[in-house]
């Protein structure tokens, strides 16, 4: 679930993610925070079609911490690629 989505006075949508743990010695396209950041990048590039680029903030509480990655339409095609795979394996599974 998304913490925070909003429209900043430039006109472009960012995502807060909140994060209660300790901060990762790595945050990379790999990292877990990273790939989630990704599909709710792709939720809103589906869900809004104008919105072409928008900035995700990882939040972490603990030592104020903030990471921004900015995310694109070409790039959330890694995102459904993932989704695919995992789908596929769940399904396979049974």
């Amino acid at each position: 679930r998304i913490d925070i989505l909003y429209q900043d006075r430039n006109q472009h949508w960012n995502i807060v993610d909140f994060k209660t743990g300790s901060t990762p010695n790595q945050l990379n396209e790999s990292s877990s925070q990273y790939q989630q950041l990704s599909i709710y990048a792709l939720a809103l590039f589906e869900l809004f079609k104008p919105i072409q680029q928008l900035n995700a903030h990882l939040y972490f509480t603990k030592n104020g911490a903030v990471y921004t990655f900015k995310f694109n339409r070409s790039q959330t095609d890694i995102s459904k690629t993932l989704i695919n795979k995992y789908i596929q394996s769940t399904m396979s599974d049974d």
